[in-house]
């Protein structure tokens, strides 16, 4: 029992608890020299229920504390068996059940007494577990609650509501799509995408004749990546992948560890394979281009001709080859049948550059994305539409489903037809105009 004598307690200054009168001295000052220790009235305090998952505890505390201490007196944690991280952990007022109140920022820096003040029932906090559903296409984010990690995956998309068979959670640690059957106690993490069936690939790993590797049909064939994680991520979840192995990319380029999976992926099934060799590819190779973002990294044979390395860097970029041409560092254009070996540079720092050689763009804006595609003039948009939906990684068959708008007017968009060509654009945009400005909507049900 608490010490009492005549309605007075010890409180503990460093710990922010009331001194049990059980309690030795030696204990108290826990091998210090000193510690400060306040003599406290008992109007002073009150009685608060502290509980995290199926175990609670009645703590008597300051009213004038706030309600932050709570989650940083380790005493009170380890008495409720709390193995998580605090971080990851928040607060809900649960005195007024059914309604709870997760506590934000602010609410932690509010006092015992505020929440005394706010029910009639004993002061109640439960210990939660905030997980953070992220939704891939926005970033916003929706904050769920645990009161306890023994839930599956699936258990959370119920709580979220996430009704769509075609929904998933992935870990945005390791950009792996998560089983639905996983229990959220296995995993040490509390942040989450939410993605689309659409904003995934199946990634699969083919061993080598010359690779002595056990394939394990459980973790190197069809595993699922959001697709935007990296050739690291792949590299990092096959642990078995030895330090002289490579993922290559059609036999031909090793690409390097921070290139994005989104490059190598097939619009219409999703998925993209990759085999292990042992083979090291001498040349590195950067091709740079001003219509892409990030320049292409990889190694590959230095007897790799420039028509064969123009034609891979175009169907990484999901270009029209024809309207492409590979320069070297000097702007000089080889011959495609010339080697990378031929042209004298260092294999260890190979530069190219991709250029069009059309004097026509298209820009494309997409929600938060713009690309740029080459044409020419008698391309009808119907083309256009196929090419950029194919960049967005986007089924060619849902093609009805979109439209273009004409940026003529930035604040009241033309919509066009298809069927038109890129003159009858430059027809309504003012004369000279190279880059024609498209909206791309999807339609309204």
């Amino acid at each position: 029992t608490e010490n009492s004598i005549n309605g007075y307690y010890f409180w503990h200054v460093k710990q922010q608890l009331i001194i049990d009168g059980d309690h030795t001295i030696a204990s108290t000052l826990d091998q210090s020299e000193s510690v400060d220790i306040d003599v406290i009235s008992e109007d002073s305090v009150t009685d608060i229920i502290l509980s995290y998952d199926k175990i609670s505890q009645t703590i008597r505390i300051l009213k004038s504390c706030s309600v932050r201490g709570l989650l940083g007196n380790s005493n009170y944690l380890t008495q409720l068996n709390l193995k998580v991280s605090r971080e990851d952990c928040t607060l809900v007022f649960v005195s007024n059940a059914p309604e709870k109140q997760i506590l934000n920022d602010s609410d932690m820096d509010k006092s015992i007494e505020y929440y005394a003040s706010m029910t009639d029932k004993p002061v109640h906090f439960q210990i939660s577990i905030l997980i953070q559903i992220i939704r891939y296409n926005d970033q916003t984010q929706i904050p769920l609650p645990l009161s306890h990690r023994n839930l599956t995956i699936k258990d959370l998309l119920e709580m979220i509501e996430a009704k769509d068979s075609h929904m998933y959670l992935a870990s945005c640690e390791t950009k792996l799509v998560l089983s639905n059957n996983m229990i959220l106690s296995t995993i040490n993490e509390t942040k989450f995408f939410l993605v689309k069936e659409s904003q995934t690939c199946l990634v699969s790993i083919e061993q080598s004749k010359d690779v002595l590797l056990v394939i394990d049909d459980g973790t190197m064939r069809d595993q699922r990546y959001i697709i935007d994680a990296t050739m690291n991520d792949v590299y990092q979840h096959h642990k078995n992948i030895g330090q002289d192995q490579y993922l290559s990319y059609n036999n031909d380029i090793a690409p390097s560890r921070d290139t994005s999976l989104r490059l190598f992926i097939n619009p219409t099934t999703l998925s993209v394979v990759f085999n292990i060799t042992y083979e090291k590819p001498e040349a590195h190779v950067t091709v740079e281009s001003d219509e892409q973002q990030e320049p292409i990294r990889f190694q590959c044979s230095p007897s790799m001709s420039f028509g064969r390395l123009h034609e891979i860097v175009c169907q990484l970029w999901k270009l029209k080859k024809n309207f492409y041409s590979t320069t070297l560092s000097d702007e000089s254009i080889p011959d495609e049948d010339c080697s990378l070996t031929d042209t004298g540079e260092s294999l260890a720092d190979i530069r190219l550059k991709i250029i069009s050689t059309t004097d026509t763009k298209c820009k494309i804006e997409y929600q938060n994305t713009a690309i740029l595609i080459s044409t020419t003039n008698e391309t009808l948009l119907k083309s256009i539409l196929d090419e950029a939906l194919e960049k967005l990684l986007i089924p060619r068959n849902a093609e009805d489903s979109f439209k273009f708008c004409l940026l003529d007017d930035p604040d009241n968009p033309t919509e066009v037809d298809l069927d038109s060509n890129i003159n009858d654009m430059r027809s309504i945009l003012p004369p000279k105009t190279d880059t024609i400005p498209l909206l791309l909507e999807k339609l309204e049900n």
